[in-house]
């Protein structure tokens, strides 16, 4: 037997006390249930009526209808009329506490009393009657230069100011954004072409070159004023003491006379000797007369790097046979109205260069060429080439 409650005596089977058996119910008809701590049920719970702690409950607990409640409260109608303690609602815009209340005039509209701190009816036209420049407004600040320049807000007003780049907004960012109208290449290759035709070399949408090699020297540019004929026409002029060249400057020969004026110190020979002065710091005034042969000078030849040419010496020979980095050699300052015959003797492998230390309008004196000569006077003004084929440079 289990612990199923209750037993009950099955008369139909010898008044056996057994346990009810599932699916039969047990009638208690007549009879109550009491004194039962809790009753628990899988089922309905069937009963005309139930009481809680000796009150019946009511309809509602079992219907959960609203309209089976007692004393329930009066509901919102939905009517704004009907609410209670409602807030007050201007109509109009003189209920408004800062508006005035005085009746406006047809045309008129509210404007601000500062004084009054209120809003106040009041012609347009009229409150701007007075307003017939930007500066009259109260707001706005115009002082300075203000020639192209724009109202800025700042500082809380408007001012005449400059608009900077960085406040322009959309401004590119991208060189894509520009328009192109300059044709600047936009790919490592533009698409352009080179094409040559004889010696015209194009490219195209652009421009073409002619490539053709001058073969004669008329359709080069003399920029270096080389001779173009066996002459250049100029003439060496002698006007006094002063030696023109056409064309050209003047050197005044004076300096070169002056030592000529005075006497002989030493001895004299007779016209037919072959030594016309005996002594030293000798003067003479006229010329030399006499057979070629007679009238000598000294003659000097140098050529190496770093050489000096003598003063001295009326005449200086160069000579390069050895050096092929074109040599350079000095020529000191003279004396004013001195001077000096530089002839190319030898060019192999390499012409020479002379630099003297003060040479009028240019550096240098460029020889290239055997029989190249340089015909020197030295003035104030330093070494002036007043003739020979030798190139001045710088």
């Amino acid at each position: 037997m289990t612990n199923r409650i209750p037993l009950v005596v099955d008369i139909e089977d010898g008044n056996k006390i057994k346990e009810l058996p599932a699916g039969v119910d047990l009638n208690l008809e007549g009879s109550a249930l009491i004194n039962a701590t809790n009753i628990s049920t899988t089922g309905a719970l069937t009963a005309a009526s139930i009481n809680v702690g000796g009150t019946a409950l009511s309809t509602l607990a079992t219907t959960a209808n609203y309209d089976d409640l007692e004393n329930t409260p009066i509901l919102f109608t939905g009517d704004y009329n009907d609410l209670q303690n409602k807030p007050f609602i201007p109509l109009r815009s003189n209920d408004l506490q800062n508006v005035s209340s005085i009746a406006p005039a047809n045309g008129e509209a509210l404007l601000w009393n500062s004084v009054n701190n209120q809003w106040e009816p009041n012609s347009i036209v009229s409150a701007f009657d007075a307003v017939t420049n930007l500066q009259d407004l109260q707001n706005v600040i115009i002082s300075g230069a203000v020639d192209n320049k724009y109202l800025k807000y700042y500082s809380g007003a408007w001012r005449a100011a400059n608009v900077t780049y960085a406040e322009v907004q959309n401004t590119p960012t991208n060189v894509s954004q520009f328009v192109n109208d300059a044709g600047y290449i936009s790919s490592e290759t533009d698409s352009q072409q080179l094409s040559i035709d004889g010696s015209n070399l194009t490219i195209s949408n652009g421009n073409t070159v002619d490539l053709a090699i001058p073969t004669l020297t008329s359709e080069l540019t003399n920029d270096a004023g080389f001779l173009t004929a066996e002459t250049d026409s100029q003439e060496l002029i002698l006007n006094g003491s002063v030696l023109n060249i056409t064309g050209g400057n003047n050197v005044d020969l004076q300096p070169l006379l002056d030592p000529l004026d005075g006497d002989f110190l030493g001895s004299v020979f007779a016209d037919d000797s072959t030594m016309m002065i005996d002594g030293t710091e000798a003067t003479i005034v006229g010329r030399f007369v006499g057979p070629q042969s007679t009238i000598k000078a000294e003659i000097e030849q140098i050529g190496t790097d770093g050489d000096v040419v003598s003063i001295d010496v009326l005449t200086t020979m160069l000579y390069n046979v050895t050096d092929s980095n074109n040599p350079t050699v000095q020529l000191p300052n003279g004396q004013p109205g001195q001077m000096k015959i530089l002839i190319m003797l030898a060019s192999n492998p390499s012409g020479i260069d002379v630099a003297p230390y003060n040479l009028f309008n240019a550096q240098g004196i460029n020889f290239t060429t055997i029989g190249q000569t340089a015909t020197l006077i030295y003035t104030t003004g330093g070494w002036v080439k007043i003739a020979g084929d030798a190139v001045l440079q710088g």
